[in-house]
């Protein structure tokens, strides 16, 4: 009986080895390839931000769009980091001071209809978390798509 048991549990092993590795490996390559296109679609949104030096409401309507593609559900964090030189009397030296924009203020002047506007050397960062995408196991959390890219605004039109 034993012997019965044992060439059973084999089988059923190398069933679920023969198949299972398969699609683990097949999920894999399905993130990957969304990740390259996430961060495909990041860097052109960024690179056109940063070049024009300004964000506009169809700008973001499109990048939205771009993402539609993607299985799962994407949240996109802005963040716009200005630097600006400050005296400290104390020491009589300069110091370096950034101030920070997050998504709310860039969206809540976008939703007026007027451009956000960046200066030059401003430092323009986005964040996109996939959230709920594809799982082969229920417990599975995957959090390997997340994609995070930035870049220094030029402002070509100086």
């Amino acid at each position: 009986m034993n012997d019965i048991f044992g060439r059973v549990t084999a089988i059923l092993i190398a069933v679920a080895t023969l198949f299972g590795m398969p699609l683990v490996y097949m999920q894999e390559r399905q993130k990957t390839a969304a990740q390259m296109y996430l961060l495909a679609e990041s860097t052109r949104f960024v690179d056109s931000v940063c070049n024009t030096g300004f964000l506009s409401q169809e700008m973001m309507r499109q990048f939205y769009q771009g993402l539609i593609p993607v299985q799962g559900v994407c949240e996109v964090r802005l963040l716009h980091e200005t630097k600006e030189l400050a005296y400290v009397q104390e020491e009589d030296t300069y110091e370096q001071v950034s101030t920070f924009y997050d998504e709310e203020d860039i969206r809540e002047k976008l939703e007026r209809g007027e451009d956000y506007v960046f200066a030059r050397n401003d430092f323009l960062r986005i964040t996109i978390l996939v959230k709920g995408g594809l799982r082969l196991l229920p417990w599975q959390e995957d959090d390997t798509q997340n994609i995070c890219y930035g870049g220094v605004v030029k402002y070509e039109a100086y």
